[in-house]
């Protein structure tokens, strides 16, 4: 079945990261493994694991680029696959939930813990809420391993990737992903396809959909079993647990985590973009690049085989647990249970290459059949048949009738409903809510003028020169009419005509700048006070009278409609159920 996506903002569903061309970039989980993946940290692109720092880390230097998104999605899910990938699960990290004492980011140990039923029919809302990216500038290669990758030894390449990886991290987001998994639990894959046309219908708008896709779980829960399973990283998690009884909660907190994820400082790193050292302007032009596409390749392909392996043990374990409704004989069951058997050596032939793989990288391959692995068909299983005899309960055809009982009384406002609210109003009833605001003596003296002012000091004196002919060297006006306002003559000696004299020199201040009551009062504070007089608290009050009635379902008003249901006076169809 195809998965049904609706994205209502900015689609930025990133692509998971393995194969890229030289000249693009590589976006990968920050937490993908540990240590955590942050600015200039090396990545080995094939085994996704962290290496350690390359580059040039002094002086570093970020900027922020971009724009802040919000994806919001309603995705419907078949098969183990589209669930890991809807959790941004990637190859490398899909191998490695396979493998013992391996770290794991918290999306993957959260897919980790579900237990997928190949029956059960999932549909998630997703919301992801990124920040502007921030770029690592000028990034170079360390001088020790442009010098290690010059000495051109016969196994350089293996080494610089080893100690580096083949990819440096040189972009960083911040931000939260939130994800509410439902889970109904179908009876057969027959009923999971019949469940599947009900949801599938329901799922369209993410901002319209909720109460029909509430009407059409709420129908599906009579007969049926369900989960819900919530997960968010970055922000902080409000109003749980969420339950299947309120979708449109689900649905309403989802549109409101990312205010959620900036009222509490951006989030948490959710995505890392790593690119080739070749790239880099210092990388040695004649060192051959570290080539690894082929090697990613075979682990996308290594990851593709353990999602077939684990939706086909699924399947099978659903069989054989569930015999009563399939016609199986000693022999057959014994065929499923070999086939089950293949498909778990397969896992464990999938983890020991791969594991292999991470540590070397010229031993990554694909499993062969000598070595046991295949793909194998699993039998035609039939259903039992109808049969009467055997049949403990028949369902009935539905319809909408008086037998079934109103399904709602009509909408309607009159006294039956009571009333909703009194009218505003503000008045002595309400009591008062404060004093008028002014200014007067009531409030004090809010500051004083600012002006200069021989009482406050005069500045240091500054030489200006000799007394202009016209200048009296008696009062301050040598040095007012130059801009000044304090004057101090002296006399100096000085060579005229090789005879010595004297002759006056000026030197000005200005006075400080200050406040003080001298100056004056500026303003008298602003407050509220009881001589400016009170004013009311607004409120709703009786003496206002009444706003309106409610609006409710009463059987005053008549009956709606009826609901719909199974009855036997409607007609039977075909026995589901069987004897033990």
């Amino acid at each position: 079945m195809q998965s049904i996506l609706i994205v209502l903002l900015l689609l930025l569903f990133f692509p998971i990261k393995n194969i890229h061309a030289d000249n693009e970039k590589a976006l990968v989980d920050p937490n993908t493994s540990a240590p955590m993946l942050t600015f200039g940290r090396g990545y080995d692109s094939v085994s996704g694991d962290t290496r350690g720092y390359c580059i040039q880390l002094q002086p570093q230097k970020t900027t922020a680029s971009g724009l802040a998104s919000v994806d919001a999605e309603l995705l419907y899910i078949d098969n183990y696959e589209l669930l890991a990938r809807s959790l941004d699960i990637s190859s490398s990290t899909n191998i490695k939930m396979g493998m013992i004492g391996t770290s794991l980011s918290a999306n993957a140990k959260f897919l980790k813990n579900q237990r997928y039923e190949n029956h059960s029919l999932y549909f998630m809302i997703k919301v992801t809420v990124t920040s502007p990216v921030e770029i690592l500038e000028n990034a170079q290669l360390a001088d020790s391993y442009v010098n290690m990758l010059k000495g051109r030894g016969a196994n350089v390449a293996a080494e610089f990737r080893k100690r580096c990886g083949d990819e440096f991290v040189v972009e960083m987001k911040k931000g939260g992903a939130f994800y509410a998994l439902v889970q109904i639990n179908s009876k057969s894959k027959e009923d999971k396809e019949k469940l599947a046309v009900t949801i599938q219908g329901k799922i369209g708008s993410y901002a319209s959909s909720s109460n029909q896709l509430q009407m059409a779980v709420d129908e599906i829960r009579k007969d049926h079993e369900a989960h819900v399973f919530i997960h968010q990283t970055g922000g902080l998690m409000e109003k749980i647990p969420f339950t299947l009884n309120k979708i449109e909660e689900m649905m309403e907190y989802a549109s409101a985590f990312a205010d959620n994820i900036n009222k509490n400082g951006g989030g948490v790193p959710i995505l890392s973009t790593t690119e080739r050292y070749e790239q880099l302007s210092n990388f040695p032009y004649d060192v051959a690049p570290i080539y690894v596409e082929n090697y990613q390749e075979i682990i996308d392909q290594l990851s593709s085989n353990r999602y077939i392996s684990l939706d086909k043990v699924h399947e099978l374990d659903y069989i054989l647990n569930n015999q009563k409704f399939y016609q199986l004989d000693s022999d057959l069951i014994k065929n499923l249970n070999s086939v089950r058997n293949q498909y778990v050596a397969n896992l464990n032939i999938i983890t020991k290459i791969a594991g292999e793989c991470f540590k070397n990288i010229e031993k990554c391959r694909l499993p062969s059949d000598i070595e046991g692995f295949s793909l194998p068909e699993i039998p035609e299983i039939k259903l039992k048949t109808t049969d009467a005899r055997n049949c403990i309960q028949w369902l009935y055809h539905e319809k909408a009738d008086s037998i079934c009982g109103p399904k709602s009384f009509k909408v309607d406002q009159g006294a039956v409903c009571g009333v909703k609210s009194y009218n505003e109003g503000s008045s002595s009833v309400c009591g008062i809510k404060g004093f008028n605001k002014g200014r007067g003596n009531a409030c004090g003296v809010e500051t004083y003028i600012e002006k200069r002012n021989p009482a406050c000091g005069i500045s240091e004196f500054v030489y200006i020169g000799e007394l202009d002919y016209d200048d009296n060297p008696n009062d301050d006006s040598a040095c007012i009419k130059r801009g000044y306002d304090k004057a101090r003559i002296n006399t100096v000696n000085i060579e005229v005509n090789e005879r010595w004299g004297l002759t006056y020199v000026l030197y000005c201040a200005r006075y400080l700048s200050c406040r003080t009551p001298a100056n004056g009062i500026e303003a008298y504070k602003e407050c509220s006070h009881p001589d400016f007089g009170t004013i009311y608290n607004t409120c709703r009050h009786s003496n206002f009278g009444v706003e309106l009635y409610n609006t409710c379902a009463h059987e005053s008003f008549g009956v709606a409609e009826y609901k719909t249901c199974r009855h036997e006076s409607f007609g039977r169809q075909e026995c589901t159920k069987y004897a033990e």
